[in-house]
């Protein structure tokens, strides 16, 4: 069985190539809530994730460590549908970040390490921001928005610089 992805002309680009070694997603219902399956990506010739298979129970704490280049930021990256595996796939509540990208970004919430570029904004400015990417609306958004800040409390800082907030 050949397992290796289908690279494009493009150093950095991959087309989807189905592995027909990674098993059929589980279905919401199990105790697992988030799966990866022989997961690859490739940037060009180099290895950025190489084989990581892995899952967490519901209701469980992990934690995804490991050194620098490991993989772990573009295994995240894959895992909140931001990039796409060169080949395997991963699961959140049985749905594929492959197939079923939508589904997945409706159950999943991803705070990456580092803010980006919107370094001035507020707190429940930066949430609203994501709010909106997810595209929530109108009463909607502010009572999520709200009970998030309630959820997490920290509605004391919603005004506060995110610059200032530790991590």
């Amino acid at each position: 069985m050949n397992l290796a992805p289908k690279l494009s002309s493009s150093s950095d680009s991959v087309e989807k190539s189905p592995s027909p070694s990674v098993p059929p997603a589980v279905h919401s219902g199990d105790d697992v809530c988030i799966e990866l399956r022989r997961l690859h990506r490739f940037f060009g010739d180099t290895k950025a994730v190489n084989d990581v298979t892995f899952s967490v129970r519901r209701g469980h704490v992990f934690g995804f460590i490991g050194p620098n280049g490991a993989g772990k930021t573009t295994s995240m990256r894959i895992l909140s549908t931001l990039d796409l595996p060169s080949y395997g796939d991963a699961f959140v509540d049985g749905f594929s970040v492959v197939n079923d990208p939508e589904l997945v970004r409706k159950r999943l919430g991803f705070m990456p390490d580092s803010f980006g570029t919107y370094r001035d904004v507020n707190c429940r400015e930066y949430l609203d921001f994501f709010a909106r990417a997810y595209g929530l609306v109108g009463q909607d958004r502010s009572r999520r928005l709200q009970w998030v800040l309630d959820f997490t409390g920290t509605g004391g800082m919603a005004n506060k610089p995110i610059r200032g907030l530790s991590k």
